[in-house]
């Protein structure tokens, strides 16, 4: 019964985060012509949700290795975070990130989302 409410809870409890660049330099990109892209401090590198919080989703010095910040953008339901992270991902060539870009070098999607899915 305990494992039930645990999974239930977790349904009911989720965040939409960004992780953002720590410092101006190159990134890994998933899809880009030679794996990196150029990212300016403060940048997205990814769009995602996790019922498990940061230090569960992300353990070790992982971020602090790919110099990434974890930023919680909205709090709710599992399902609302979903919401939230694919309007975040589709609207992602209007965001201010890629608009700044020249056009020759906007993105579809942020370089840490493989896919918009």
């Amino acid at each position: 019964m305990l494992e039930l409410e645990r999974q239930l809870q977790e349904l009911e409890e989720a965040e939409q985060y960004a992780l953002v660049a720590l410092s101006d330099g190159f990134y890994e990109c998933y899809y880009c012509a030679g794996g990196k892209y150029y990212l300016q401090e403060g940048m997205i590198w990814k769009y995602g949700i996790t019922r498990k919080g940061v230090d569960r989703r992300y353990r070790g010095l992982w971020l602090s290795k790919m110099r990434l910040a974890y930023r919680v953008q909205f709090r709710g339901t599992n399902h609302e975070c979903q919401i939230e992270e694919k309007r975040k991902i589709f609207l992602y060539p209007m965001h201010h990130d890629n608009r700044i870009r020249k056009p020759s070098d906007r993105l579809a999607r942020p370089p840490g989302n493989k896919n918009d899915n």
